[in-house]
């Protein structure tokens, strides 16, 4: 995603902007100008906090809270999206448009599931043993599995190595799902995360059809 700068729109926005819009002081994001955290504002009036700047100004929001294989809004209310262009010159506004509105399904944010391992509680005792000159079998993200032997360790760290030679450096505040004892125990937290994953996104599926028919999409 990177850094961007807020913006808060004072002047009148075209369209009927959703009521969420209101709630959050009319504030968006943008990174058309120096994307570090900074405030910018567009008056009421017309005029722009920065009285020197020329230039376009795309900025956005969304009520959208969370998502994995679906998304999510705080009470499960339609997920809504909203972009605007500001055309300004020497810090004043000369033309303001509204460049997007979707609308999409969401589920309530307190339907988020999180993926739980019983058996990964286990490994996290791992983190407070002695790792160096122990093998281990490497389940990335992306489902690669690997063996590695851990050569070096620290506080916070571990340096393993792979059968190729090639040396990695793991933060210990990760480890706990990405390493493991054996193949066996590897392969069944990865089924395990694989059968969770294809669950939750055949119920989103089976949602947003259901978010289809409804409105006839």
């Amino acid at each position: 995603m990177g850094m961007f700068d807020y913006i808060v729109c004072k002047y009148k926005l075209p369209g009927d902007p959703p009521d969420f819009v209101a709630k959050d002081g009319y504030t968006f994001q943008t990174k058309d100008l120096e994307c570090c955290l900074y405030n910018y504002t567009i008056y009421a009036d017309g005029t722009f906090s920065d009285p020197s700047f020329t230039g376009s100004i795309v900025f956005y929001t969304s009520n959208i809270v969370g998502s994995d294989y679906g998304v999510y809004t705080s009470d499960g209310s339609d997920a809504i999206s909203l972009e605007y262009k500001a055309e300004i010159v020497r810090g004043k506004l000369l033309s303001l448009i509204e460049t997007e509105y979707t609308v999409g399904p969401a589920l309530p944010i307190d339907k988020m599931k999180i993926f739980v391992y019983p058996q990964k509680e286990n490994n996290l005792e791992r983190i407070a043993e002695k790792m160096k000159g122990k093998q281990f079998y490497v389940l990335t993200h992306d489902d690669n599995l690997f063996p590695v032997t851990v050569v070096a360790e620290n506080e916070h760290q571990i340096c393993v190595q792979k059968e190729n030679g090639d040396f990695d450096i793991m933060n210990k505040s990760f480890i706990d799902h990405l390493l493991w004892n054996s193949l066996e125990e590897a392969e069944a937290y990865k089924k395990a995360r694989k059968e969770f994953c294809d669950t939750q996104k055949a119920e989103w599926d089976r949602y947003v059809k259901e978010w289809n028919e409804k409105y006839s999409l």
